[in-house]
């Protein structure tokens, strides 16, 4: 669902919904993440917006180790960050996470830590966080060098009866 590369380098990576990073090497993948191991909530259905949603290395990946991701999993595993009124219902939960390892020229990924960022409520399980990114143009000492952009659907609130939810930061 995402091709990109690492940045400093000319590896090139790719996702899959159901929960596997991939890095292309002579156009054969190589699993370097596994999301559904790494988190036990994982969910990749019902699949039409679920899953691994995106993946974005730090512009400065080589030296930092940071990665970042995004993931489906069940309405209500743990309380969300961004939530609406309980008579609205969650069908699942995004979750943004920070990766860290020391070895960033390794494969596969090796994690030395993790944490959550956030977590949001999502009505149903299309139109979620399938977009995460830096901006590619943006050098250092550039206002928004190394700032995480995350794309962020509206869950398809409209379509289920929920308009307003659009509107409501």
């Amino acid at each position: 669902t995402k091709l990109d590369y690492m940045p400093g380098n000319e590896r090139l990576f790719t996702l899959d919904i159901r929960g596997k990073l991939y890095e292309l090497e002579d156009t054969r993948p190589r699993v370097y993440m596994d999301m559904a191991k790494l988190k036990p909530n994982f969910i990749d259905k019902p699949g039409l917006a679920t899953g691994f949603g995106s993946f974005a290395f730090h512009p400065q990946f080589l030296k930092n180790g940071l990665l970042y991701t995004s993931h489906a999993e069940p309405a209500a595993t743990r309380k969300a960050d961004f939530s609406y009124a309980d008579t609205i219902p969650v069908a699942l939960q995004w979750v943004i996470s920070e990766w860290k390892t020391n070895s960033p020229n390794d494969f596969p990924f090796e994690e030395t830590a993790s944490r959550e960022l956030f977590r949001i409520d999502i009505v149903t399980g299309m139109h979620g966080v399938q977009e995460l990114t830096f901006n590619p143009n943006a050098q250092e000492g550039d206002e928004d060098y190394g700032l995480l952009y995350i794309g962020v659907g509206d869950g398809a609130c409209v379509q289920s009866g929920y308009p307003f939810l659009v509107h409501n930061l």
